[in-house]
């Protein structure tokens, strides 16, 4: 692991799911570890959706591998969110490389 290419800030998201006197259930993402990462950006795409240009970036975030994460987090990097796609461990380097795409709110 080489820690000086962990050089960006990003924040995991764990899903909370809330129920109101009504017994409606709610979703929302609380801060779960707040940690440095090496993003990489290997992909982008136009995409039209509803009569709307929207750009579709997938960057992957390597971290290192002691964090506790899972699939069901989203990633919070530069105040843009990004769903976790999949999850790579990486013993010998000892990190976790993250594939992600953004969430489109």
């Amino acid at each position: 692991m080489e820690a000086g290419k962990l050089k960006e800030y990003i924040v995991f998201k764990q899903r909370n799911l809330t129920q109101n006197e009504f017994n409606e259930q709610s979703v929302e993402y609380i801060t779960y570890k707040e940690t440095r990462a090496q993003v990489i950006y290997k992909q982008g795409n136009k995409v039209i959706e509803n009569d709307e240009i929207v750009q579709v970036y997938n960057p992957i975030f390597i971290v290192r591998n002691y964090l506790q994460i899972n699939e069901t987090m989203l990633i919070e990097y530069k105040d843009v969110r990004y769903r976790i796609l999949s999850i790579i461990e990486d013993r010998q380097k000892q990190t976790k490389t993250i594939y992600t795409e953004k969430v489109n709110e």
